[in-house]
C-alpha cells in the first residue's frame, strides 16, 4: 500500500534517487554501525506507516460497506411498505 502512495506522490526520478541512496546505505551498513541503526529505524518507520495506511484502507472499506448496507436495508423497508394492489 505504501509503495502505491509513494509512486503516486513522487516523480519517478525522485523514487530512483531514494532507491539509489538506500542501496548505498545498505552496502555501508556492513561496516558502519550508525548506518545499520539508521536503516533499522527507517525500516520500523516504514512498517508503522504501512500499518497506518492499512488501517485507513480498512476503515474506508468498512465505512463504504456500512453505507451500502444502509442503502439496501432502507430500500427493502420501502419495498415492504409499498401498497399491494
Amino acid at each position: 500500500m505504501a509503495e502505491l502512495i509513494l509512486t503516486a506522490l513522487l516523480p519517478e526520478r525522485k523514487l530512483s534517487h531514494i532507491q539509489s541512496f538506500l542501496e548505498d546505505a545498505s552496502q555501508r551498513e556492513v561496516t558502519e554501525e550508525t548506518v545499520k541503526r539508521w536503516l533499522n529505524g527507517l525500516q520500523h518507520l516504514a512498517y508503522d506507516i504501512d500499518d497506518i495506511l492499512d488501517a485507513l484502507a480498512t476503515d474506508a472499506m468498512c465505512h463504504e460497506f456500512t453505507k451500502e448496507s444502509e442503502g439496501i436495508s432502507s430500500k427493502a423497508v420501502q419495498w415492504h411498505r409499498a401498497p399491494i394492489f
